[in-house]
């Protein structure tokens, strides 16, 4: 199978570095992790809420942009994520899937200073 790089946003504003280090571990069974940033602190985006926890992580993976996307939100919800624990303002973890074999995704997450300043760690 034909391996496609891929990059990965990580977030978490619950229990954030339990939420992170579980969420590397579910990664590496859906991708072959070759990087992941030191995790940085942000303030939410909305400006109301606990501050989040944020990394980023690259490889690669032999999944269909898709099956990989339903991965990214399988993890997620095993580890708790729900819309109301969203409302509840909770975050356990967010995955974003910023890049997948050349093609960008969220690409207003690419403007965000956080996210620049995650991808200048990258080697």
């Amino acid at each position: 199978m034909i391996k496609k790089r891929t990059i990965v946003a990580l977030g978490s504003n619950y229990e954030p570095q339990k939420n992170l280090e579980e969420a590397r571990l579910a990664l590496e069974k859906v991708m072959e992790v070759e990087f992941i940033t030191a995790p940085i602190w942000t303030y939410p985006i909305e400006g109301v809420g606990p501050k989040y926890l944020n990394c980023l992580a690259t490889g690669f993976t032999t999944h269909s942009q898709i099956t990989f996307t339903k991965a990214l939100k399988h993890i997620e919800r095993r580890q708790g994520s729900s819309k109301g624990e969203k409302s509840r303002n909770h975050i356990h973890l967010d995955l974003d899937l910023l890049l997948y074999d050349g093609v960008k995704f969220h690409e207003d997450d690419w403007n965000r200073d956080y996210i620049q300043d995650l991808l200048r760690k990258l080697p």
